[in-house]
């Protein structure tokens, strides 16, 4: 987790799925009863797990979604690929854990940088666009507000794109 905190910024190592791989890693061990030193004491503390649970939440219900299949067209990198697979997973934070994400993919594509001479280019419309941000985000409050818990930010992500693509196929 710290490697990926303190790579450089636009590095592959930087990306925050390393982190949330490590963390889920972590509590996966500890459900196992993996935790344990050979001397039979705890590795990892039941406040550290209790604290990566809250930070990170339930490893098991993570999904990958393409953002075409959210927002056509929502991604303009011209030095990157002009498509992501963002990971999605439920936490109690309360900015959606693609910001991070998204944040990376511009570094790391350098998707802002403008070519010099260029002037219609502008830094906002390019990258994660805001309609492909707003899209996730608009989810992730709605699950956020959803007090009875039967739609996690998962579950609507899958829920939107499977609308949308049966819609594309009518």
């Amino acid at each position: 987790m710290d490697r990926a905190r303190s790579a450089p910024s636009d590095s592959d190592d930087a990306n925050p799925e390393l982190e949330v791989w490590a963390a889920f890693e972590l509590i996966g061990m500890c459900d196992a009863g993996e935790n344990k030193r050979r001397d039979g004491t705890s590795a990892i503390m039941e406040d550290q797990i209790a604290q990566l649970r809250a930070d990170y939440g339930d490893p098991s219900q993570y999904r990958y979604i393409r953002t075409s299949a959210v927002v056509p067209g929502g991604i303009n990198c011209p030095r990157g690929p002009d498509e992501f697979w963002v990971m999605v997973w439920n936490w109690k934070r309360s900015e959606p854990p693609t910001e991070q994400m998204f944040d990376w993919f511009e570094r790391r594509h350098k998707c802002k940088d403008i070519t010099p001479g260029d002037t219609r280019s502008k830094p906002e419309n390019l990258g994660v666009l805001k309609r492909t941000r707003d899209a996730f985000r608009r989810e992730f409050e709605a699950a956020q507000k959803d007090k009875s818990g039967t739609k996690t930010f998962v579950d609507r992500m899958v829920e939107l794109v499977r609308s949308d693509t049966t819609k594309k196929q009518r």
